[in-house]
């Protein structure tokens, strides 16, 4: 057999041979998103829904509760853009956008809502209509509770009566039993005095 024989500094094996060292491999960081939802006036909303889309990726939304600080909190996010929609009862529904970077804790501005828009309804009586129910009104009025008092109206500027509700009124107060009474006392008072308003 011959002998092996090493040089200084040569190696065994040339450097083509030798074992390439392993290529680290870089992955993404998870992070975490917070913020606090207010209202217009920069009060809390508590119990506000937040759902957060992620829009790299085509997972369902992640959705949160706020607290009664109105703050919440999604965390072991991945990096990349998201999408957070907010809604809370009494406020219009709202959707802001940002981008997560890897390992950030990221801290989002206070999301404001405005409350939720409504429509009012104005509803105007005719002049025929107000004069009706003050009609109503004066037709439950009566002195000590038991005489008539019909023709008197407490409201300080009354609606002018139509013909008609006049001449209602006017029947209201003959037909009631306590006018029939009075006209009755005030006819015999009359007859035994021989004052003849009323007739024979």
């Amino acid at each position: 057999m011959l002998p092996l024989l090493l040089v200084a500094g040569t190696p065994l094996c040339s450097p083509a041979q030798l074992p390439s060292a392993p290529t680290p491999q870089t992955s993404a960081t998870s992070g975490s998103i917070s913020g606090f939802i207010t209202d217009s006036d920069g009060d809390s909303i508590p119990a506000a829904r937040v759902a957060l889309t992620l829009e790299s990726t085509s997972a369902a939304p992640l959705t949160a509760v706020t607290a009664t600080d109105g703050g919440f909190t999604f965390a072991g996010i991945p990096p990349g853009p998201f999408k957070l929609s907010i809604t809370a009862t009494g406020f219009s529904p709202q959707q802001t956008s940002s981008e997560l970077h890897s390992a950030e804790s990221l801290d989002l501005p206070a999301i404001a809502l405005n409350a939720a828009s409504t429509t009012e309804i104005s509803v105007t009586a005719t002049q025929s209509e107000i004069a009706e129910a003050q009609v109503h009104l004066e037709e439950q009025q009566r002195v000590l509770g038991v005489f008539p008092n019909f023709y008197v109206s407490y409201v300080s500027d009354p609606m002018p009566l139509t013909p008609k509700q006049k001449y209602q009124l006017a029947l209201h107060t003959l037909v009631d039993p306590v006018s029939f009474i009075l006209n009755g006392v005030t006819a015999a008072a009359q007859q035994a005095d021989n004052i003849y308003d009323w007739g024979q």
